[in-house]
């Protein structure tokens, strides 16, 4: 069941790859083409840990454009104000759960017999406070 499941979330994924590589990366490209490049991406790495670098993007079939030395710096500028922008929100969500009174509700997974259910539980059942 859980391979099923794995199988489908890869479909879904490499579904989802499609679509956004035919409105930006391969516009216009022949539908073989999309599918090939949706397959070695979503199969073709055992493990990705790293980025794909330029010249591998374009062995893999996408269209690549090096950006301009001001480009990059703007692109890095902008994802380091999101990084800590977000580092912030997350040290204020700390702050504000610390600061609210139980019971919290968070959802978790449960393991039902045809699939997964998600169910809010108090903040004192994921802190063990309570017992299942």
């Amino acid at each position: 069941m859980e391979i099923g499941q794995f199988n489908r979330l890869i479909r879904y994924a490499r579904n989802l790859l499609a679509e956004l590589l035919k409105v930006r990366m391969l516009r216009g490209a022949n539908q073989s083409v999309v599918r090939d490049v949706c397959k070695k991406l979503t199969e073709g790495y055992e493990y990705h840990g790293r980025p794909i670098m330029a010249d591998e993007a374009r062995n893999l079939g996408l269209k690549v454009r090096l950006l301009t030395d001001d480009q990059e710096r703007a692109v890095l500028d902008a994802y380091w104000l999101f990084s800590s922008s977000i580092d912030q929100l997350e040290s204020y969500a700390a702050a504000l759960l610390q600061a609210l009174p139980s019971p919290i509700y968070m959802p978790t997974r449960v393991w039902i017999s045809h699939g997964i259910l998600y169910l809010p539980l108090t903040a004192e059942v994921l802190l063990g406070r309570e017992g299942l």
